[in-house]
């Protein structure tokens, strides 16, 4: 997958990926699906159900981009409290 499509608009995200006990990561299949929801809804339109699916995924989404954020500062900050 070279990124996923329809979360905070046209442009290609790439998911942060980071080596950190206990984040979790959205499932690939979950984010293959949101962009095949994104590529229909350009071509021939969304379902009213599918746009409730596209949204429930895109917050989904989101909120593993921010979980995975702030583990990630929250290892920093870690790392330089340890240093000192």
């Amino acid at each position: 997958m070279h990124g996923v499509h329809g979360v905070g608009g046209s442009n290609p995200l790439t998911p942060i990926f980071i080596m950190n006990a206990g984040v979790q990561f959205m499932k690939k299949e979950k984010l293959k699906r949101i962009d095949e929801l994104w590529h229909k809804q350009k071509t021939e339109g969304l379902t009213d159900e599918e746009k409730k699916e596209q949204q429930k995924l895109r917050k989904e989404y989101l909120k593993s981009i921010k979980g995975n954020l702030k583990a990630q500062l929250e290892n920093i900050k870690n790392i330089r409290e340890s240093k000192n």
